[in-house]
């Protein structure tokens, strides 16, 4: 099996289409169609079913696509070597859910490029924490950091906590209860909501409030977690964030007060038992973060 057509491969059963494939690979549709066959006759078997709306792998596609995804990731690595880069090299893909997507991901990604300039680190936004664990253990992705209740758990998936992220009230910048230090919740009560998806973390805290609190009203449903701050800031509703999107919350304008008593979320930090050295190295500098917190 030659590298260019591992690359096609993954290439197509992430995108699932030829043309979506070909251009994520800057090469003809024709170049992914025969690279395809070709690899489908060495293996005397079919990786793709064809249908009207596209393509879907077999599970001998996806099986060889996780495969093709770690040589492809150490091979970059040795090209890297060779090339002199200090410290290890490579790349690493990390799937995020929002919660930790500002902290730990960012010091962890800082600290990370200091030590080692030679890895390139690729975040991949996840809509919820099962869908950070399904791309970690699909080979998507090399690691993921998620907020949830309960530790991840997948077939030799490794979950370490690294901490936990306090959530928010997200207020409009002429809120009544801006400034009132933190909010119990029978006061969320006949509040109007921006929620976000379905199965997030923040949708589960909205649907966890409307049945302790009631009268809880969703005026929008947003299906991307960035439209939350400029709805709210727009006076829509309120809405819940991680404290560490505070900054970027006043900076616009909106004010984030904590809830009574307080909303703590464990962080997770997932990844397969075996790693590649690029990620060894974010899963040392993510438990160094983690080593920060408590001394």
């Amino acid at each position: 099996m030659e590298r260019y057509q591992m690359s096609y491969l993954v290439a197509l059963v992430e995108h699932r289409n030829v043309t979506r494939a070909a251009a994520a690979m800057k090469v003809s549709q024709p170049a992914v169609t025969r690279a395809i066959r070709r690899l489908e006759r060495e293996c005397g078997s079919a990786l793709f079913r064809r249908t009207s709306t596209g393509l879907i792998p077999t599970e001998l596609a996806e099986e060889m696509a996780a495969r093709s995804r770690v040589v492809l990731r150490e091979i970059e690595a040795l090209t890297s070597l060779a090339a002199g880069v200090r410290g290890v090299a490579g790349r690493v893909s990390v799937a995020v859910t929002s919660a930790p997507s500002i902290e730990p991901l960012v010091p962890i990604i800082k600290s990370l490029q200091h030590r080692h300039p030679g890895v390139t680190v690729e975040e991949v936004s996840a809509e919820n924490a099962r869908q950070v664990v399904t791309q970690v253990l699909s080979r998507r992705c090399d690691a993921g950091i998620l907020g949830h209740e309960a530790r991840p758990t997948g077939k030799d998936l490794v979950a370490t906590q690294l901490g936990d992220a306090e959530m928010m009230l997200l207020l409009p910048p002429d809120s009544d209860l801006a400034g009132t230090g933190r909010v119990p919740a029978p006061m969320l009560r006949g509040r109007r909501f921006v929620v976000a998806p379905p199965d997030t973390l923040m949708r589960g805290l909205f649907d966890r409030f409307s049945v302790e609190v009631g009268d809880l009203q969703a005026a929008v449903e947003v299906g991307h977690r960035e439209a939350i701050l400029p709805l709210v800031v727009e006076g829509i509703g309120v809405s819940f964030l991680p404290k560490a999107w505070r900054s970027l919350a006043t900076a616009a304008g909106a004010h984030m007060v904590g809830l009574d008593p307080p909303v703590r979320v464990p962080l997770w930090l997932v990844h397969h038992q075996t790693t590649s050295p690029p990620v060894t190295a974010l899963v040392d500098e993510a438990l160094r973060w983690a080593e920060g917190l408590s001394s």
